[in-house]
């Protein structure tokens, strides 16, 4: 458990004992309190009792009552979220898991309401079918569209989805954007899906949501329309979410596209170092749907969570879509 949320309840626990102590001395010391005090002490009570049944709750929901932890609760380590990613860096095949298989959906006619914001553009002097067509809907979702930490993303296909957005200032989250580059990459014919990355903890305040594509080359790699950006090894060829996880296993040196940005600003090595970081607290579980196409989300059908060796899923009550095989699971 996070000792600085055990400190932190101790000292609250106190401070209640201390207010509920002080609460029955000042009603014994004046004996026939007047309607003041009566009022004031009555006050005190139900801070009191209010505090009490926090703590009792608190500590109920970390498992410091009962047996073990509440189903769906699990603590962050007293680690550096790096550590914690190389402390799970494996994965077990061999244990059993409910089988599934994945449908991708691609091709389809054009939305017209694309054609609002030059679509067709982005494609001239293209030759469809190749690599740069990715590139392009990438730069596409980028201009048009930009993340807010607040912002929330829609359900439904890409009229539905533009047509919200046009009146929240063309402003959603990393889920709302990844959605968008992902059902434009599918209509293109090319196979892509948005997936989340979570950390250890659960509950937890942050995920990431990006896209994992397989280029008309045959090349696997991760575009996070976030930052516009995608990345590379020191070679120069592209990472892939997997391909993200081992380089920040092993330390690897990864480079990034020069045009990466958030929100139309720049990228550079101090980002990258963040992104780094943020990453690694992000890809301890990660989780697809198995239907892919224009308008469906991560939970229709079926969602798999693929986890690591060692993860405990026996805190979470619902556990039926964790997943251990790592190979079936990033084959698509």
């Amino acid at each position: 458990m996070n000792m600085r949320f055990i400190n932190r309840l101790k000292n609250g626990c106190l401070c209640v004992i201390v207010a509920a102590v002080a609460t029955l001395l000042l009603s014994n010391f004046w004996g026939g309190p007047s309607v003041t005090l009566s009022r004031i002490v009555g006050i005190l009570d139900l801070i009191a009792m209010a505090g009490l049944v926090f703590c009792i709750v608190r500590l109920y929901q970390c498992g410091m009552l009962g047996k073990g932890m509440s189903p769906g609760s699990l603590p962050l380590p007293e680690k550096s979220r790096l550590d914690i990613l190389k402390e799970h860096g494996e994965y077990d095949r061999s244990r059993q898991e409910k089988p599934y298989t994945y449908e991708f959906r691609m091709g389809g006619k054009v939305p017209a309401i694309l054609e609002k914001y030059d679509y067709s553009k982005y494609l001239q002097g293209v030759e469809p079918g190749t690599d740069e067509v990715a590139f392009r809907m990438l730069d596409f979702v980028c201009d048009h569209f930009h993340h807010g930490p607040t912002a929330r993303a829609v359900n439904g296909n890409l009229t539905k989805q533009i047509k919200q957005y046009e009146k929240t200032e063309y402003v959603t989250n990393c889920r709302g954007l990844s959605k968008l580059l992902s059902s434009l990459l599918l209509l293109n014919g090319i196979k892509a899906r948005f997936v989340t990355c979570r950390p250890y903890e659960e509950p937890f305040n942050d995920c990431h949501v990006v896209v994992d594509c397989v280029l008309p080359s045959g090349k696997r790699i991760m575009l996070d329309p976030t930052y516009r950006l995608y990345l590379m090894d020191k070679q120069g060829e592209y990472l892939s979410i997997e391909g993200l996880r081992k380089a920040l296993l092993t330390d690897e040196e990864i480079t990034y596209n020069p045009n990466a940005g958030y929100n139309g600003g720049t990228f550079g090595p101090k980002d990258l170092a963040d992104y780094r970081d943020y990453m690694a607290k992000n890809l301890i579980r990660i989780s697809s749907g198995v239907l892919f196409a224009d308008g469906k989300e991560e939970w229709d059908v079926r969602q798999v969570i693929l986890v690591p060796k060692g993860y405990p899923i026996e805190n979470f009550k619902y556990n039926g879509n964790f997943v251990f095989n790592d190979e079936a699971f990033w084959r698509i």
